[in-house]
């Protein structure tokens, strides 16, 4: 599995903050994934996505695992549209990655808790538990309604 540890910094040798800037042509097609640059930003997010599910790149502008995986996280946003997909850098969000151990590391939330995640650069692992959760945000089914005798 390729993963760099979270605060290692890879051999660009900088620590600046992870911009997808040159990312824009791919976060641009994709209508629901976005880009969140605070703790309070993510939170805000959580709590607005109701029933569906919010998959969280946690990734950094030094590790180019992370970069390789956004465009990938936006062709996965088109083929799988019910969740929301958020990109967010480790060290511009410290309370909300600070369970972060490797990046990229990917965070299924439901309903503002945790319920699932995975670390790497593995596509098709991504594909996989988005697949997984994806129904999530349907409505539950109704109620059986007991037959009357």
């Amino acid at each position: 599995m390729l993963a760099h540890k979270a605060g290692e910094v890879g051999t660009s040798g900088r620590e600046e903050a992870y911009s997808p800037a040159s990312h824009n042509h791919f976060l641009e097609a994709a209508g629901n994934l976005s880009v969140v640059k605070t703790d309070d930003d993510l939170k805000q997010l959580l709590k607005k996505s109701g029933n569906r599910p919010v998959v969280v790149n946690f990734g950094a502008s030094w590790c180019e695992h992370c970069k390789l995986m956004v465009p990938e996280l936006a062709k996965i946003s088109k083929e799988f549209p019910k969740p929301l997909y958020v990109v967010a850098d480790v060290d511009l969000l410290p309370e909300t990655s600070k369970h972060v151990k490797y990046t990229p590391t990917f965070t299924v939330f439901h309903r503002s808790r945790k319920i699932d995640e995975f670390w790497g650069s593995n596509v098709q692992k991504l594909r996989d538990h988005i697949w997984l959760h994806e129904d999530l945000c349907d409505p539950p089914l109704p109620k059986a309604v007991p037959a009357k005798r």
